[in-house]
């Protein structure tokens, strides 16, 4: 058995194990698309005499923390056929991902999971949710007058990324998009129309993706930096009325849209999404935002990851007053705080406080101590509007 990076030629085997393990088909026009498209380096895989039984992809990705770009590895594809399953394949895959991951000074990884049990085993934990509208025309938030135009554009990407970027970097795990990704994962993929909301000075201030099909709206994503571009938007939305029965959206966890409305009983569903993971417990503190309170904490930390083991072990991790972060190796018998990476990505990541995971028992330290910890860190809604 063999481990090693797929080649080009692989293409096909590459597609049929994946249309097989995730239970789809692709079109002959999009299969030739997809084949142009291929990046085999990203690609490692078990091979068995020649034959693929095993694969997963490590797509090079930057993502917003605390208002930072981070390097990120998106763990995605991972996949095997049947009769190899349960051999501790995939385990393998994830591990020299890891440290692939390192070496590429990638700090941090995300994935979309099959069942979150099955990667929290490997230190992965879920970091987002996102909530799912369904609100009936008649409960849609009232028209309200407004300045400035709504345009329909095409594929003008470059437009929308502005937007794109004023919004996804107030958030913790959003995606940053390139032109690529825009073009063939955001725009023709959903074969939606986009409308680009423009103030009376003619400054863009947000957009809409969206479809209309079986007298249903999809909103593939609703980006506003302000309150009268929402307002606007809402109001393109409900002009729709006469051809709609009702509109689908997604929207951060903690969004209030529903406060705003006269009535607000309308279907909401919270949808656990992504899992993340810190693949360099060292690398990834140095790099994280820290508030400046003016004054200067030291914690010893302890840190247990049994899957990656150069993250096992103690840190003297020190926030200056400065806001200034250093982080170094431990050989203090004294822990302030312990930790499992499954619990330091979540909190770092905003999606559980440090009060919380204390108080459940994932955060070991005393209550002030964790009040301290999360006085420091950059806490921001977590979102993801993208997948892979």
């Amino acid at each position: 058995m063999e481990l090693r990076q797929l080649i080009q030629e692989e293409f096909k085997s590459s597609i049929k194990l994946s249309s097989f393990a995730f239970q789809y088909e692709v079109e002959e026009q999009r299969l030739k698309e997809l084949e142009k498209r291929f990046k085999p380096e990203q690609t490692w895989g078990f091979f068995e005499e020649n034959s693929l039984i095993a694969k997963m992809s490590i797509i090079p990705f930057d993502t917003y923390i605390g208002g930072k770009v981070f390097a990120m590895g998106g763990i995605a594809g991972v996949a095997t056929w049947p009769e190899y399953r349960r051999q501790g394949l995939v385990a393998k895959l994830l591990e020299h991902g890891l440290r692939l991951m390192k070496t590429n000074g990638q700090s941090i990884s995300f994935l979309y999971p099959f069942a979150f049990n099955f990667y929290r085993k490997y230190g992965w934990e879920t970091y987002t949710d996102y909530k799912k509208y369904t609100i009936e025309t008649s409960h849609f938030p009232e028209r309200k007058s407004y300045s400035g135009t709504i345009l329909r554009i095409g594929n003008e990407w470059g437009i929308l990324d502005e937007l794109y970027q004023a919004y996804a970097s107030n958030y913790n795990g959003t995606l940053v998009r390139n032109q690529d990704w825009w073009n063939y994962n955001v725009l023709q993929k959903k074969e939606s129309q986009v409308v680009v909301y423009y103030d009376e000075t003619k400054q863009a201030q947000g957009y809409l993706i969206y479809n209309v099909k079986d007298q249903e709206m999809t909103v593939h994503e609703m980006v506003y930096v302000n309150e009268l571009a929402s307002d606007a938007l809402w109001t393109f939305i409900a002009n729709h009325d006469s051809m709609i029965l009702r509109a689908v959206l997604k929207a951060p966890s903690n969004d209030q849209l529903p406060f705003k409305l006269s009535n607000p009983r309308i279907k909401q569903e919270v949808i656990p999404y992504f899992m993340a993971r810190i693949v360099d417990v060292e690398a990834f503190l140095k790099e994280y935002p820290i508030h400046d309170t003016g004054e200067k904490d030291t914690f010893l930390l302890e840190v247990v990851d049994t899957f990656a083991p150069w993250n096992q072990g103690k840190y003297e991790w020190t926030m200056g007053a400065d806001g200034q972060t250093q982080i170094s190796r431990s050989t203090s018998d004294v822990v302030d705080i312990t930790m499992d990476v499954q619990t330091l990505t979540t909190l770092m990541l905003g999606y559980q406080s440090a009060a919380f995971l204390q108080q459940i028992g994932r955060l070991k330290c005393s209550e002030s101590l964790a009040n301290r910890l999360n006085q420091r860190l950059a806490i921001r809604q977590t979102y993801n509007m993208d997948f892979f």
